[in-house]
């Protein structure tokens, strides 16, 4: 490396973010790349969800296309972060325990009312009861993916208020307190699904109320890996 090599910390590439005529630099493994004129990055903003002057390597081994997208353009020097990284934001990052770990209250979500659908056509209690016990998965798994997501937005959009984080925010609330709901009726009164009573209708309305919420808040978690 010669001795020319330009070299950006944190606060410097964070002036270089495309905005008010400024150029645009983004990092990618220690790498600054100038996409000042890329048509994917006007005004320094990718797809509504990245914006220039960061460090996006997380950002782009989680998405689908790889780093040969970055040789078109032009390297124009290192990155220093000023401060090395470690604990838990390090943890979160090398692990991506948000992608990995949101998965499980996603699937249970959508699995949880099939099973009770099940029951209702075919009349094995063996179906409702499997239904109640992922329904106890969806209720602590759903925390959890929502700190690994709450973390991640912290450190990889340093806590950036864009509409598809509100959103995220607001369908991960509903998909606690339903699941909670759910759970909390299921266990106080353990035959209101096989009572077939007005009540059970309702029951089973706030269970079909979940696939969507968590297929959403997989989309709207895509939407971001995808940008």
């Amino acid at each position: 490396m010669s001795e020319e090599t330009k070299r950006f910390s944190k606060s410097k590439l964070k002036e270089n973010d495309g905005q008010d005529g400024k150029p645009a630099y983004v990092v990618y493994k220690g790498n600054v790349y100038d996409v000042t004129n890329s048509i994917r990055w006007p005004d320094g903003k990718h797809m509504g969800s990245h914006t220039a002057g960061k460090d996006l390597s997380s950002s782009i081994e989680n998405a689908p296309h790889d780093e040969s997208l970055l040789s078109k353009f032009p390297i124009v020097g290192l990155f220093e972060p000023e401060v090395e990284e470690a604990g838990l934001g390090k943890l979160i990052r090398t692990l991506h325990l948000h992608p990995k770990l949101v998965h499980f209250p996603i699937a249970y979500a959508v699995i949880v009312p099939v099973l009770a659908l099940a029951y209702l056509f075919i009349g094995n209690t063996n179906l409702e009861s499997a239904s109640y016990y992922l329904l106890i998965f969806v209720f602590l798994s759903s925390p959890i993916g929502g700190l690994t997501g709450y973390a991640s937005w912290k450190l990889n959009y340093e806590g950036a208020l864009r509409g598809v984080f509100s959103r995220k925010k607001l369908l991960s609330i509903l998909l606690v307190l339903d699941s909670m709901i759910c759970l909390v009726w299921r266990t106080i009164q353990p035959e209101i699904l096989t009572s077939f009573s007005a009540q059970s209708y309702i029951y089973l309305v706030l269970l079909l109320i979940l696939p969507p919420v968590a297929i959403i808040l997989g989309h709207e978690g895509g939407q971001l890996v995808s940008a």
